[in-house]
């Protein structure tokens, strides 16, 4: 099955999945919709420092990336090449270490001070096509 480009949601062929509301794909998708909307993922990010992780496609779906903890240094998170979108960064980590969002792509990437949260601060990043803004 075929899916968009940036969060992957299905893309129903026409007439497939006949008298199927309420079951399979359509729901699944609902689903990924609400958490694009206003879902989070959370992370925690105590003991890592000096250190890249590589995020999830499902971990890039939700609105917002919370990250918690207590670094002992700056910790890279990288989105998945072909994955895109809008995303709101916080912050919220102990210990006054940045948190780093990057395109696994390359490219530049944006540094999140400690205690900076969305109200002050979203990324924009768009790992299809290595940009972050």
């Amino acid at each position: 099955m075929a899916t968009t480009a940036n969060k992957g949601l299905d893309q129903q062929a026409y007439n497939a999945n006949v008298n199927t509301w309420g079951i399979g794909p359509l729901n699944t998708n609902f689903g990924y919709i609400d958490l694009a909307l206003g879902g989070s993922t959370l992370l925690n990010a105590t003991g890592l420092g000096g250190t890249t992780v590589a995020l999830t496609a499902s971990q890039c779906i939700p609105l917002t990336i919370s990250v918690s903890g207590a670094p002992g240094g700056v910790v890279t998170y990288t989105v998945p090449s072909g994955v895109g979108g809008q995303w709101v960064i916080r912050n919220g980590t102990s210990g006054g270490y940045a948190i780093r969002i990057q395109s696994l792509a390359g490219g530049s990437y944006v540094s999140i001070g400690t205690g900076v949260n969305g109200d002050r601060k979203s990324t924009r990043l768009n790992s299809s096509h290595g940009y972050i803004s």
